[in-house]
């Protein structure tokens, strides 16, 4: 499965229960925006900003582009801004809240994916979270897809065999 699914996944994370809910819960746990580490940051671009992809284009700035239609999701690395600073005043619309995942206070960065999993209680995780491949005895998995969730993707999960449970907040499933 982990063969078929490989592309699609951003993050692996294999857990068997959650905290509950308490005093450091912080509800969803999520920021309405936020600029990861970097390099690499996503820019939501709008159907009628093609002017905006093309001179990120130019700057050698895009990595990857993901369409949808009225709005693009494009990987930019920082280095023609200068670093992560230069991409917070260029103005653009970073969303690499895309990365994040919150479970009753714990927030998971797929950009630092191996700290993000290090500070979890070891009674939340089953087998090694930063394992590069997906222990076949874990109960749940949690999969977080690289931007908004296509059909195609939770399609090609589901005939890979997987039972998707819920939605989790941002790109996420169980």
């Amino acid at each position: 499965m982990s063969k078929i699914l490989r592309p699609l996944l951003v993050l692996s994370l294999l857990i068997v229960a959650l905290a509950p809910v308490g005093a450091q819960d912080l509800g969803r746990g999520l920021p309405a925006r936020h600029v990861g580490p970097g390099p690499i940051h996503k820019v939501v671009i709008l159907a009628d900003e093609a002017e905006v992809l093309g001179a990120l284009a130019a700057l050698g700035a895009v990595q990857k582009v993901e369409d949808y239609g009225s709005f693009q999701v494009a990987f930019v690395t920082e280095s023609p801004f200068g670093g992560r600073d230069g991409i917070i005043a260029s103005g653009l619309r970073v969303r690499d809240e895309y990365d994040l995942m919150a479970f009753n206070g714990y927030r998971i960065d797929a950009a630092e994916r191996t700290s993000s999993l290090g500070r979890l209680p070891l009674d939340l995780t089953y087998g090694d979270p930063v394992a590069p491949s997906l222990d076949p005895n874990a109960l749940l998995y949690i999969i977080q897809f690289h931007a908004p969730v296509r059909d195609a993707w939770l399609t090609r999960l589901r005939d890979a065999g997987a039972r998707i449970i819920q939605f989790v907040p941002s790109n996420g499933y169980v």
